[in-house]
């Protein structure tokens, strides 16, 4: 049976299935299976159309996750991973969101960078904009 991932509920928590700095690539394929796709000699592991996952080999021969992103929206499950979107899309607007944000009492931190602005959400959750559209979402493990 396919784990289920809601956007908002990640947004809020930052929770991906309880995966942190430590997790290796044996963790995540326990929880979701094996990936639909693996590059980079299995440092970079793909979930449906969308989710990936990059992990870092500090210690040689035991890499650790260090990055969750999703550039493709909306994302779309796989198998081993179904997706509620909640109002994650390509059309997404940074007014949009925000105000679904706010209404489900997410908190927000603003940033600009010279990509465009950056929300941070409460969960640890960055959501950056490009031309005031939502362009990506990503946790980045590293700032644990």
């Amino acid at each position: 049976m396919p784990k289920h991932l809601d956007l908002c509920d990640l947004l809020t928590t930052g929770d991906f299935f309880a995966f942190d700095n430590t997790t290796t690539p044996d963790d995540v394929n326990a929880v979701l299976g094996p990936p639909d796709c693996v590059r980079e000699d299995n440092l970079l592991c793909m979930y449906g159309n969308g989710i990936e996952l990059t992990f870092f080999d500090f210690d040689p021969g035991y890499p650790t996750l260090i990055l969750l992103r999703c550039d493709d929206l909306p994302p779309a499950g796989s198998v081993s991973l179904t997706i509620e979107p909640w109002i994650i899309s390509e059309n997404a607007t940074l007014e949009t969101l925000t105000t679904a944000c706010r209404a489900a009492g997410i908190g927000l931190t603003r940033r600009e960078t010279r990509h465009g602005i950056r929300w941070r959400t409460s969960g640890g959750v960055d959501l950056t904009f490009e031309d005031s559209r939502l362009a990506t979402f990503m946790i980045n493990y590293l700032n644990e």
